[in-house]
């Protein structure tokens, strides 16, 4: 009976495997991979054109058309025959075209399947397109000039040529091809046996490499090699033997990229609170890896306490008994517990092996045995205290000579300076006095010192610094603190590990002395205010201090007291608190620029940022010296602008910490509606209004942009951009590089228009 069907190996055709493989695999289906991500970020946010742009260039320099969509590209493009456009015929750039549409409708239609791939239909697609194997490619061999390229000297006189060569492309991401052919023009004119030592260096470092790839002990990506980090402790508060260093970084990273992603799905579909820890002997000595699984962090949501901070204690035994008895299934002839550190100035967290992947998640912090935080083990002082509190827990009776003689109290209250062992754990008790620790238990001790390191224990929000302090003080003083921060929120509990972490600073940085000084006078001028009334508006003595006018534009007195605020401009203002913070009035000057003008120019001024960012700073000053550092009343429209100006105008626009910009993308997108927003309406909206186009032949009208100088002006746009930057973690982000370009654009047309209207 004959079959049905067609014959898979009529005309000589093999038959086909299950499953259709793609027209897209090795480095391509890798280069298509690496952008689907940001490709989701930019399709939600509707501003894909100009990615598509910089993908295409891209692709094409990196996978020529004139190879085949299944060949795989050369090591060294340089050796790859390429025509330009021009010495191309008319039917070559018709079939160019072609085929150049043809693949780029195929990138398209893949990066859509994949799009949509990753949609909400399967719970764990987010996750799933996370793993993937770990397959290291063997090290090549480079060229000679690749090799050039990477010396540092070298690279220095590449970097000089190419700014001399190609003006028009500094700041423009890659251009390797022009950085390739300037290579090997240079190498070309050093000497030969400067050539022949690098090729010399360069075939070293291949056999080195070749030598640790077969071995399993190549570093993985983005993993250091240096020896002595690689000596830090596995596991807070355990000894990091020194075989556990020949555990292979590519072993280990590989677990992180297979499970991390799941823990991250488990994490998020159950709410569940998961800790992975893997353990492996490693010639006779147990190691130790642990991964966990937490929620995003989400702004304006409080995130929810980690394993470790529920029960610290008890998670802290539970630890240990799992790492002992890990150990000693290991080590059968090990005895006792895993050594301790030595010392600890504050517990390092424990390391994430997911250094490969953005799904991994730093890893949790375990609470420390038996070592305090000052690095040392507990005190005489402390432990002379605890074997008091024992004696009296098994009934033993006390001295009543003893007992402190009552006209040697302070209201029952000893002070901070009675005694010169308070605080520091020494116990000797020789103070002003004479009073004993044992003589201050009984009586004036109103806690038990024994809970003291429970309690601190029990407040994970409590860092290091603080716990010092607390530490540090006398019993009642210590009682009354912990009472404190037993009952303060979490805004509470940083707020003051916080100031004793800066205080901590200061002191090391001996400045605590005039920082206490400078405190001490600000503390009686606001006492003389408040004893007078100067300033005071009702029952809390605080005035409403506006930020926007009712119209949404910037209020003029956000300029530390211009002109029109009334009695507002008095005292209180001249007085504030973000002037005394800077120690300085913002409309001061020196030298005729303002300290607004002088401290904003210091946070704008980065070499780092490149050649066009420099342009836009020294435009911006330019323009403010000509305004004289003067503008309107009203600045630009507070309509859809990034919250963190408005702290920095709070502070005058001098002094503060940087703003801390976790949302990275969300910021961008926020900073180019409000940029397209103040920008005028002539100006073509691209991207559903989230881009302007630049064409010179619809130019209109700059009069309402001119007009923005001052400290309400541009400068906050500008500082906007830097804090973007600083906050970037991508080196070369086209994001920014394409705002700098259009603010200095912009800059640039606002200069010409008031040559031209003499303004």
């Amino acid at each position: 009976m004959p079959k049905s069907g067609k014959n898979p190996k009529k005309n000589g055709d093999e038959p086909k495997k299950r499953g259709n493989p793609g027209d897209f695999r090795g480095r391509r289906l890798e280069f298509l991979r690496s952008r689907t991500e940001e490709l989701c970020k930019r399709s939600a946010a509707g501003m894909t054109r100009k990615w598509w742009k910089d993908v295409w260039a891209e692709y094409w320099q990196e996978f020529p058309w004139t190879l085949a969509i299944n060949e795989e590209p050369p090591e060294d493009m340089s050796t790859y025959p390429m025509k330009s456009d021009s010495e191309l015929t008319a039917e070559e750039l018709a079939l160019k075209k072609k085929t150049m549409d043809d693949t780029q409708a195929k990138l398209k239609r893949w990066f859509s399947y994949a799009r949509t791939s990753r949609g909400a239909s399967n719970p764990f697609a987010r996750w799933i397109s996370q793993l993937r194997r770990v397959d290291e490619q063997a090290p090549r061999r480079l060229v000679l000039y690749q090799s050039y390229m990477q010396d540092e000297e070298a690279l220095v006189k590449i970097n000089n040529r190419f700014k001399a060569e190609y003006p028009d492309l500094v700041g423009v991401k890659n251009c390797i091809k022009e950085r390739a052919q300037i290579a090997r023009e240079l190498l070309a004119e050093e000497t030969e046996e400067y050539r022949e030592a690098l090729k010399e260096k360069a075939e070293e470092e291949y056999e080195e490499a070749v030598e640790e790839y077969k071995s399993g002990e190549g570093a993985a990506v983005g993993e250091v090699k240096d020896a002595e980090l690689q000596k830090e402790s596995v596991f807070p508060g355990y000894v990091n033997h020194t075989a556990m260093l020949t555990i292979t970084p590519r072993a280990r990273q590989r677990l992180a990229v297979t499970v991390q992603p799941l823990l991250d799905a488990l994490r998020a579909l159950t709410g569940s609170h998961i800790l992975l820890m893997t353990g492996k002997v490693i010639d006779g000595r147990f190691d130790v890896r642990t991964m966990q699984a937490d929620l995003p962090v989400v702004e304006g949501v409080d995130q929810e306490l980690h394993l470790s901070a529920w029960d610290p204690m008890g998670f802290k035994k539970g630890m240990n008994e799992i790492l002992d008895g890990g150990r000693k299934a290991a080590e059968p002839n090990a005895e006792g517990p895993l050594t301790p550190l030595a010392s600890k100035e504050d517990a390092p967290v424990v390391p994430s092996e997911a250094a490969a992947t953005d799904a991994a998640k730093e890893s949790m912090p375990v609470a420390d045995a038996g070592v305090n935080e000052q690095g040392e083990n507990e005190g005489e002082g402390v432990g002379k205290r605890r074997s008091t509190r024992k004696k009296r827990d098994a009934g033993e009776k006390r001295d009543a000579s003893k007992k402190p003689d009552a006209s040697k109290k302070r209201g029952g209250k000893r002070s901070a300076g009675d005694g010169d062992g308070a605080g520091d754990g020494t116990g000797d008790g020789a103070g002003d006095d004479g009073a004993s620790e044992d003589d201050w238990e009984e009586g004036d001790w109103e806690e038990d010192v024994n809970d003291v390191e429970a309690r601190l224990d029990a407040l994970p929000l409590v860092k290091s610094p603080l716990r010092r302090q607390v530490r540090a003080m006398t019993p009642n003083s210590q009682a009354n603190r912990l009472r404190q921060l037993e009952g303060g929120n979490t805004l509470y509990l940083t707020r003051e590990s916080n100031i004793a972490w800066s205080q901590e600073q200061l002191e090391k940085l001996g400045l605590k002395e005039s920082v206490s000084s400078l405190m001490a006078e600000v503390r009686a001028a606001n006492k003389r205010k408040h004893d007078d009334g100067d300033g005071a508006d009702g029952p809390s003595g605080k005035r409403r201090r506006k930020g926007a006018d009712d119209d949404g534009y910037e209020d003029g007195s956000d300029d530390g007291g211009s002109e029109g605020d009334g009695e507002a401009s008095g005292s209180v203002k001249d007085q504030g608190v973000a002037r005394r913070r800077a120690g300085e009035n913002p409309l001061q000057r020196v030298d005729g620029v303002p300290n607004w003008a002088s401290y904003s120019k210091s946070q704008l001024v980065c070499a780092e940022l490149g050649e066009l960012w420099g342009k836009v700073v020294d435009l911006w000053w330019k323009r403010e010296v000509s305004a004289d550092f003067d503008g309107p009343a009203k600045g630009l429209k507070t309509k859809q602008r990034p919250s963190e100006v408005k702290g920095w105008i709070q502070r005058k626009r001098v002094g503060g910490p940087q703003p801390s910009i976790t949302d990275v993308f969300g910021f961008s997108v926020t900073w180019w509606m409000w940029w397209v927003a103040m920008n005028p309406e002539w100006r073509t909206r691209l991207n559903n209004g989230r881009r302007l186009s630049r064409a010179d032949e619809t130019e209109g009208d700059w009069s309402e942009l001119r007009a923005q100088t001052g400290p309400n002006g541009l400068l906050n746009v500008l500082i906007c951009l830097r804090w973007w930057k600083a906050a970037e973690r991508v080196v070369e982000c086209g994001d920014w590089n394409e705002a700098v370009e259009d603010v200095l654009w912009v800059l640039q047309k606002l200069e010409s228009s008031v040559a031209a209207t003499g303004a």
